[in-house]
Order: structure tokens, then C-alpha cells, then sequence
């Protein structure tokens, strides 16, 4: 299926290596990133490359949950953890949007961002989230 036209006319989709590219970090607010397979350090590394490279941005949503040393240093918080449909798995996958730090409506660490999901505590294994 095809987005809505005005939804193409604002979305830029890119197929590249995030962490050698900075220019289409300069103006985007929204970031997503299927960083399921990913080990702690390379989403670190994202997040530090975000934060540097990507000064207007207002969210950033990924799949697997990114290390809180990485957040603090890149500036996010955590905003909420849920559950969404994947055509890749039956139940579905987490979805994690951080903001900046210090906007409106971040979980509380270690907290409850809503029904389905939990956010890992701090002492969780690499920030994954359990199924409550």
C-alpha cells in the first residue's frame, strides 16, 4: 500500500549507514530505526551520532531499547514503550520513542509507560523490555 500523498511529501526514507552520514540529520525532527539485532554498543554509538548530528530532532523511536548511559549522554529520555504489529513476528515488536531530555510526558526510569510493555530498570539485560 502507498502513503497518502501528504505523507510522501514529508517523509524522506533513507537506506544508508547512519553512523557515516550526517547531512539528512541536520533537518529531520523524526527518527526511526530498526535497530533490533543491534548490540549496545552500536546504539550507543547511534544515539551519540544523533545527538550531535541531528539538532532539531524531536523523537526517536527504535525497536530494541537503547542503553541509559547512551541516553544520558546523548541528551534523550526515554517518552513511552509500547507494542506494535511487525509483519515479522505474530506478537508484534516494542516500540521506544525517546525525546530530548527535559520534555513534557518522559517515563519515569525503570517505569510504567503503559499497559503492554514496561520500560527495563536500569539493572535490565542491555535495556530490553518484558512483556507485562
Amino acid at each position: 500500500a502507498a502513503a497518502a500523498a501528504e505523507v510522501s511529501a514529508a517523509v524522506t526514507l533513507l537506506c544508508a549507514d547512519a553512523l557515516s552520514t550526517a547531512e539528512p540529520f541536520a533537518e529531520a525532527t523524526r527518527v526511526f530505526c530498526n535497530n533490533a539485532t543491534w548490540p549496545a554498543s552500536l546504539n550507543a554509538a547511534l544515539a551519540a551520532h544523533l545527538s550531535a548530528s541531528a539538532p532539531r530532532l524531536a523523537a526517536l523511536a527504535t525497536v530494541r531499547a537503547l542503553p541509559p548511559a547512551a541516553l544520558a549522554d546523548a541528551g534523550l529520555a526515554l517518552h513511552s514503550a509500547t507494542g506494535v504489529e511487525v509483519t515479522w513476528d505474530r506478537v508484534g515488536a516494542p516500540l521506544h520513542v525517546y525525546v530530548r531530555e527535559g520534555r513534557q510526558g518522559a517515563c519515569p526510569p525503570g517505569g510504567r509507560c503503559d499497559g503492554r510493555y514496561a520500560a527495563a530498570s536500569e539493572g535490565g539485560v542491555d535495556g530490553d523490555i518484558g512483556m507485562v
